[in-house]
């Protein structure tokens, strides 16, 4: 998290194989629309931002698995 910008990481959510042809990230928002209407009232851009700043804020603790 520290190497990456948040934009490209929201970019990375929305589209992945926009941005990196071939990777294994599977696409959840295609065409910006979410398949969980009950998060955040099934808005995709809520969703995508609410992902992204978890991964920003998340710590892991030091010789816990993470769960």
């Amino acid at each position: 998290k520290e190497r990456l910008k948040p934009r490209w990481v929201k970019e990375w959510l929305t589209a992945p194989q926009k941005l990196q042809e071939g990777t294994m990230m599977p696409t959840f928002f295609a065409a910006g629309q979410t398949q969980i209407g009950e998060v955040l009232g099934g808005d995709a851009e809520k969703q995508i931002e609410a992902i992204r700043d978890y991964l920003y804020v998340h710590e892991t603790v030091p010789g816990k698995a993470s769960e």
